[in-house]
């Protein structure tokens, strides 16, 4: 039964690191550079790697690891997709940071936790060019934590999702609002008023989600949480 309680609150850890990666990607607006190998013997197969990733700064950061592996190509060049599998790993806002770090198993391992480590599988365009700008918000198709960050977090699963939890709803707007198209300028507020609203709710501070998201959509940003954390708490104000 304690196998089975850690399993399931692996699986949902894993849900709410989907969650996060998701935000990040969304208002980051991050995109990764695919490089086709233009001496691969065979032009009929998928070869190539990620080679950068472009993103806005200040919510978070993350980069993908060696070891890239393609794993299947559905249709043929050009005009083709193919997926490849890699590590990822993730340096998270600040405030999910420490929620991350607070609840780290270290006594494992011979330095504390800094980054989370995840497997993820990512779908590319094959397309007639030697290289292919690859959105990673709507490109990724499959997110875990990889088995090193797990034996971090086994013990104390439950614990974090159920610390996690008041923060989800929030991250996935942001990711709602992080996909429209915008100029870098309301991008940089946008998460800028996104880490203060993290910054509110790890001090104790308390948001009706549907009234204050309601009021979002009408702003078309989010001022209105904004003017509210201001009044309440000033000093979450960047």
């Amino acid at each position: 039964m304690i196998y089975t309680a850690q399993k399931d609150a692996m699986s949902e850890l894993n849900e709410a690191v989907r969650m996060i990666y998701s935000a990040l990607t969304a208002i980051t607006d991050a995109d990764a550079t695919f490089l086709f190998d233009a001496e691969s013997k065979d032009p009929s197969i998928a070869s190539g790697e990620f080679i950068e990733i472009h993103r806005s700064d200040d919510f978070g950061d993350f980069a993908f690891g060696p070891d890239q592996k393609i794993l299947r190509q559905w249709g043929a060049y050009p005009e083709a997709y193919f997926s490849v599998r890699l590590p990822c790993y993730l340096i998270l806002p600040h405030v999910l940071q420490q929620i991350f770090a607070s609840h780290a198993h270290n006594e494992l391992f011979d330095k504390p936790f800094q980054l989370i480590g995840l497997s993820v599988e990512v779908s590319v365009h094959w397309s007639w060019d030697d290289m292919e700008d690859v959105p990673l918000n709507s490109s990724t198709t499959n997110i875990r934590l990889d088995a090193f960050t797990e034996s971090y977090f086994r013990c104390q699963a439950e614990d974090l999702v159920a610390e996690l939890a008041p923060y989800l709803d929030w991250l996935r707007y942001f990711e709602h609002m992080g996909l429209e198209f915008m100029h870098a300028g309301r991008r940089e507020k946008l998460i800028a008023d996104a880490n203060m609203i993290l910054a509110y709710l790890h001090a104790g501070g308390v948001l009706n989600f549907a009234k204050m998201t309601s009021l979002c959509d009408v702003a078309g940003s989010l001022q209105p949480v904004r003017n509210l954390i201001q009044t309440k708490m000033p000093d979450c104000i960047a």
